[in-house]
């Protein structure tokens, strides 16, 4: 059953009380026109008649999809007493079928909803984020910040369905989409130590941790990038672009450990080719060479710097 309850806001930018609209309860099986407004956040929205402030509008809300024996408990203060009795009315009850859930924010909702609509066990996500912007066996060498789950991502040249992460890498926004069997051979891996997903049913479970607030470009869209499509204003990619997770409109593509190993190579390298081709002809010539001399110094420190990189990523 849905609950739709009127309630006064005060707006902090005007301090303006009106009346808006909260969730008490959303039945997305009988309210499926609800749920897009539960994806892009616009039903926790709040939106000022007088200044036109748009601010986060933060309440607790039961969310119930009957259809995936699913229910998840927004709870922006955390356990309290109304999730105590909540607790104790649905022990040994019919709910013992579905898969319970609590969140912090309507972003950890969404990000919930979307990864039980892909039919993905949200510990093995949970554990899989931190691998998704390295290549597969190696770790990483990026800042990472907070990684969401966005969905179901465009399909590689080979027809893998992929899945959509996006958050913070090295302090800027970063989208990227991960080939399925990725996520496949973190959960085989995972599978081991885990307890068996469908025994979590009948029982609250607060999995993962609240994403902290980002900056999201406004034209990034999900759904969008799932059906190959630019992001509304961004401009469509070359006809080279080709590679998973190259976003229109996101930033340029992050480095992966692959390349940065290739960068060290020729850094290694780069003192034979300055000896090689500078000062070898140079000599013969009878020119004057202290300043190749410097450049040959210069080669030589890269050098030594990518050997110790090297070493130090194989330790």
């Amino acid at each position: 059953m849905s609950m739709p309850n009127p309630v006064k806001q005060q707006c902090p930018a005007c301090a303006e009380v009106q009346e808006v609209t909260a969730w008490q309860s959303l039945n997305v099986t009988l309210n499926p026109d609800i749920k897009p407004r539960v994806l892009e956040g616009s039903l926790f929205e709040f939106h000022c008649q007088k200044c036109g402030l748009r601010a986060d509008m933060t309440y607790s809300m039961l969310y119930h999809d009957m259809e995936k024996h699913l229910m998840i408990y927004l709870m922006p203060d955390g356990p309290n007493e109304e999730w105590r009795s909540l607790e104790a009315a649905t022990a040994g009850t019919s709910l013992k079928d579905f898969q319970l859930r609590r969140v912090e924010t309507w972003q950890e909702l969404a990000e919930k909803v979307r990864e039980f609509d892909c039919g993905l066990d949200d510990r093995v996500v949970e554990l899989f984020k931190p691998t998704v912007f390295s290549e597969p066996g190696e770790r990483t060498e990026l800042q990472l910040g907070a990684l969401v789950f966005h969905g179901k991502g465009k399909p590689l040249p080979s027809g893998e369905a992929t899945y959509g992460f996006h958050g913070t890498v090295m302090g800027q926004f970063a989208a990227l989409s991960v080939g399925a069997s990725r996520y496949e051979e973190c959960r085989a891996k995972a599978g081991k130590d885990l307890p068996p997903f469908e025994s979590l049913k009948g029982t609250w479970h607060r999995i993962g941790s609240a994403p902290p607030a980002m900056n999201v470009p406004p034209n990034f869209r999900p759904d969008e990038m799932a059906q190959g499509k630019p992001p509304t204003g961004a401009q469509p990619p070359g006809p080279s672009d080709e590679r998973p997770g190259a976003n229109p409109g996101m930033p340029p593509p992050i480095p992966t450990p692959r390349d940065k190993t290739m960068g060290r190579v020729i850094l290694i390298l780069l003192p034979i080719f300055v000896y090689v081709f500078v000062l070898i002809p140079a000599s013969e010539r009878g020119e004057t060479i202290g300043w190749r001399w410097a450049l040959l110094a210069v080669a030589v420190f890269g050098c030594v710097k990518g050997l110790l990189e090297l070493r130090a990523k194989k330790d």
